[in-house]
């Protein structure tokens, strides 16, 4: 199972976040937060931390964990600038930060080996006051999936199950892959896991 997130580091709203004693102590662990104030850019390491959690919890609910967000039940232990290990209720996930300029973007997988079997993109869209229409983002992710599955876009759709977890589907035939879904900002991303 497959999860990701993805932060645009640009955005107003993303700024200023690692100086807020209360939000910290409301989304992270006592050993997180001091793991964000002993890095050289608290800023970074804080939405490292967060989109850990995320992308965990996205796996978290495809394997049976309740859909209910609570950030204090993950805890992030990093064990390098781009790795790091979530505990959450239903075990060790493992994750990977990719850092860019304007985003960060995290893949969480039950087992280490699967990270590098995922691919995934990163698109920048252009600026717009309004937000895009889903058939807009589907194209994008559709595109992706046919090329990484060598099938037609045409006879690509994506469908989200009762949990609100979406699949990938051609003719009607679900297919054996696991996706996950992003976006902040400007940005929009997706990854892809063959089972």
């Amino acid at each position: 199972m497959l999860g990701n997130d993805l932060i645009d580091l640009s955005l107003p709203d993303n700024q200023g976040k690692a100086q807020q004693p209360r939000l910290l102590q409301k989304i992270c662990t006592p050993s997180e937060q001091d793991y964000i104030r002993q890095q050289k850019d608290p800023h970074r390491a804080l939405w490292q931390v967060w989109s850990c959690k995320e992308s965990a919890y996205k796996v978290a609910i495809k394997n049976d964990y309740p859909p209910c967000y609570r950030p204090l039940d993950l805890c992030v232990l990093p064990y390098n600038e781009q790795s790091a290990i979530v505990q959450t209720p239903i075990g060790m996930l493992h994750t990977r930060t990719f850092f860019a300029d304007q985003y960060l973007h995290t893949i969480a997988t039950l087992h280490p080996a699967q990270l590098d079997k995922v691919p995934y993109k990163i698109w920048e869209l252009p600026t717009n006051n309004e937000q895009y229409p889903p058939e807009v983002l589907r194209k994008y992710y559709h595109t992706f999936i046919g090329e990484e599955l060598q099938l037609p876009v045409e006879q690509l759709q994506i469908r989200k199950n009762a949990l609100h977890i979406p699949q990938v589907y051609c003719q009607e035939q679900l297919l054996p892959c696991d996706i996950s879904i992003s976006d902040d900002g400007n940005f929009i991303a997706v990854a892809l896991l063959q089972l």
